[in-house]
């Protein structure tokens, strides 16, 4: 998804997005030690979450990157992405839930993006083409 940001941009595309990043995967068919957000434009990331190993899932998530996000979507109501592109990298099992990004998605398409492009896992496109109607 950060290439797909980079070439858009090449392209002279308005392009915003926000990139969940791993940290401290050392199976690809794990879970990580570490989520971080990452805002390409802004060269801003902040960690989501880290493994506690137990709960469901394993994680505790930090109310700062919500804080985060939701001044990323206010943002997006002022800015250029009419005529461009939004990048949502991973909305999975928890947005599946309707958790996460999901209470953000009709404020984010009130920003009337030309297009959204998001990456999402097999097992949770289903649940969530019924979350994000």
């Amino acid at each position: 998804m950060a290439v797909l940001i980079d070439y858009l941009r090449l392209e002279g595309r308005f392009v915003d997005g926000v990139l969940s990043m791993v940290d401290g995967r050392s199976n690809p068919e794990a879970g990580a030690l570490r989520y971080i957000l990452k805002w390409p434009l802004k060269n801003r990331q902040i960690l989501l979450c880290e493994r506690t190993g137990s709960g469901t899932p394993p994680y505790h998530f930090h109310d700062e990157a919500w804080n985060e996000v939701e001044v990323w979507v206010d943002d997006l109501q002022n800015s250029e992405v009419k005529s461009g592109v939004i990048i949502l990298d991973e909305p999975g099992r928890l947005e599946a839930k309707g958790k996460r990004f999901v209470p953000y998605w009709d404020r984010i398409l009130e920003a009337e993006p030309a297009i959204i492009v998001a990456a999402i896992r097999e097992e949770s496109k289903e649940q969530l083409e019924k979350q994000l109607v």
